[in-house]
């Protein structure tokens, strides 16, 4: 099991991955690497101050600023939406044949 000083380690590494996976146009793996810090974070209960370094702060005046930049992950979002599909399993006709 981890300690938390590993775990925390662990968030900032995945930050770093999601960078990466976006600049090779990885967009799925982006996703659900942003989204597994997301619910680490919030599972573990991880320190306010360590959550806006990674996410960055709302702020009405300033864009949002952190290591998972939000413009990119809803870059990466949008593409999943538009393009993503054909990477699983499921497609429309396979649900359609199965509900009949």
């Amino acid at each position: 099991m981890l300690n938390e000083d590993q775990i925390i380690k662990k968030l900032y590494e995945k930050a770093g991955i999601f960078k990466e996976r976006m600049m090779r146009k990885e967009y799925l793996k982006a996703v659900l690497c942003a989204d597994q810090v997301s619910m680490a974070i919030l599972c573990l209960d991880v320190d306010e101050s360590i959550r806006k370094e990674i996410f960055g702060e709302r702020d009405k005046n300033n864009p949002v600023i952190g290591l998972i930049d939000e413009g990119q992950y809803i870059k990466a979002l949008d593409w999943c939406i538009y393009h993503g599909f054909h990477h699983t399993v499921h497609t429309f006709e396979n649900v359609m044949k199965k509900e009949h």
